[in-house]
């Protein structure tokens, strides 16, 4: 998992004050600065300590102080600080979070995984026999478990499938006890799904329960902070699920970071997929993200799937698939949009659709390639995309993309000629040409291409956001050529 610190505005006058108080009590830390942590801890963490749950707050920093052998005043100012990073967040979730969990809570959840999610996740994933699920706030493990032993129970054959189960958690310590999968009767309180025939996974052991290496085995613990931004991407393996469970996780988040979270978790999911939240979280979960579906009296939260029929699949239907995947990549949710083309080329006949559709299908997906950083894939998808249509300069603008992203530079080069010859109009390949050129000290070349840039740059209006630019204007790049023509004058001169 990536480590990024998170920045926190801080006074530093109060950070001096602190200091200056650190022979002082925990209980005389003040209502007001007590307040301030509250701000910080749900900033850091996402979990929120609303005025009648300060006291919490103040215990939980208490037991913090006594574990760490030092002053309570200090423990609080290294929390007020203008960095804090992953170790210090989990030492705060030690203490901050709660370990509220058993096997087969909430009954009626678990009763529709097992007659109707899960079945009908398996027979929409049965050609690839894969199967990616996601428990995120895991806590000890109990809900991840849960989950391998339905799917023992639903797929008759899973020694054939790629099962991927991955559980997450902020709290180390319910991490290190989910991985050894010992557990004692609480965590079998009220469990349901008739779970007497579930205990063949689990071997006692002094009065306590340990599971079997087989479910333990499908599922992967590791770190994770809903609160971060981690996620939905490929480095945390927590993009294109076909099934997230979150539930009594985001009840003690505050609504500014709770939001966010949903978001990242709907994005999270692969087309079809579902989101799991308590019956405390329903109703958070904005329309436009996921379609709400109630299923034995208990609510999922669906991402919408394309038509199955390749001659029932309308052109809006196309061209809003098209819209998502392109919004998808520019949120850097890469295999979310390659599972919303992919759904896209399977349900529509791509020889009938007129080529300038299917080039936009094709560029999408070599670019979402090209930034997972599977080139091989992107140069091939680069290739179908000038066989569509050989005079187009954009495929070769965005073979050299992707050759440049291999390294292969001089190959670039050569595809920018090619498009700049298709169209001298083309400003950003050239700009780019240029770039290349002053790179390798082919100056005399850059200057002709520098100056050729230019004018077709004046003829444009200012505003224009520029083809291939992400976003930049006529003028703004007219500003960067000028400098760089500017540089190279007075350096000539010297």
């Amino acid at each position: 998992m990536t480590d990024h610190p998170v920045r926190v505005h801080y006074n530093p006058a109060n950070r001096a004050r602190i200091r200056c108080r650190a022979g002082i009590g925990m209980s005389e830390l003040g209502h007001e600065f007590l307040q301030r942590l509250s701000l910080v801890v749900s900033e850091v963490t996402g979990l929120h300590y609303p005025e009648e749950r300060l006291s919490d707050l103040e215990r939980a920093f208490a037991r913090l102080a006594a574990e760490s052998n030092v002053n309570a005043w200090e423990v609080a100012a290294s929390l007020v600080s203008e960095r804090v990073d992953r170790s210090q967040v989990e030492r705060f979730a030690r203490h901050l979070t709660v370990g509220e969990t058993y096997f087969f809570r909430e009954p009626n959840s678990y009763r529709a995984l097992l007659t109707q999610i899960l079945p009908e996740l398996v027979a929409k994933n049965r050609a690839t026999r894969k199967l990616r699920l996601w428990s995120a706030g895991c806590c000890t493990g109990e809900e991840a478990y849960s989950l391998a032993m339905l799917l023992c129970r639903v797929i008759p054959d899973i020694d054939d499938w790629q099962i991927s189960i991955l559980a997450t958690d902020i709290n180390p310590d319910f991490i290190k006890r989910a991985r050894e999968g010992i557990y004692g009767e609480w965590s079998f309180r009220n469990a349901c799904i008739d779970f007497e025939a579930e205990k063949r996974h689990f071997t006692e052991l002094n009065g306590r329960y340990r599971i079997s290496d087989r479910i333990k085995q499908m599922v992967r613990f590791d770190y994770l902070n809903l609160a971060c931004d981690d996620y939905p991407k490929s480095i945390t393996d927590t993009n294109d699920m076909d099934f997230i469970a979150c539930r009594n996780v985001l009840i003690y988040f505050c609504e500014n970071k709770m939001q966010p979270v949903l978001t990242r978790l709907a994005h999270s999911l692969a087309p079809g997929g579902y989101l799991s939240l308590s019956a405390t979280e329903v109703g958070k979960v904005k329309p436009e993200l996921l379609e709400q579906r109630i299923v034995q009296g208990s609510y999922f939260y669906t991402k919408p799937q394309l038509s199955p029929g390749k001659s029932q699949f309308a052109l809006s239907d196309l061209e809003r698939s098209v819209a998502r995947a392109s919004k998808l990549i520019a949120q850097g949710d890469y295999n979310s949009a390659i599972s919303w083309l992919d759904t896209v080329e399977n349900s529509i006949d791509t020889k009938v659709l007129a080529s300038h559709r299917y080039l936009e299908i094709l560029e999408l997906r070599a670019r979402a390639l090209n930034s997972l950083g599977r080139l091989k894939e992107a140069l091939a998808v680069v290739e179908r995309y000038i066989g569509v249509d050989r005079k187009r300069p954009d495929g070769y603008y965005l073979k050299a993309l992707v050759l440049q992203e291999a390294g292969n530079y001089e190959a670039a080069s050569l595809a920018l000629v090619h498009c700049i010859n298709l169209d001298p109009n083309f400003v950003t390949a050239e700009f780019l040409l240029a770039s290349y050129l002053i790179s390798q000290g082919e100056l005399d070349l850059a200057r002709t291409h520098m100056q050729h840039l230019r004018d077709n740059l004046l003829k444009l209006p200012s505003a224009d956001t520029l083809p291939w630019s992400e976003g930049t204007s006529a003028g703004d790049l007219l500003k960067v050529v000028d400098s760089l023509i500017e540089i190279d004058s007075k350096q000539s001169h010297k």
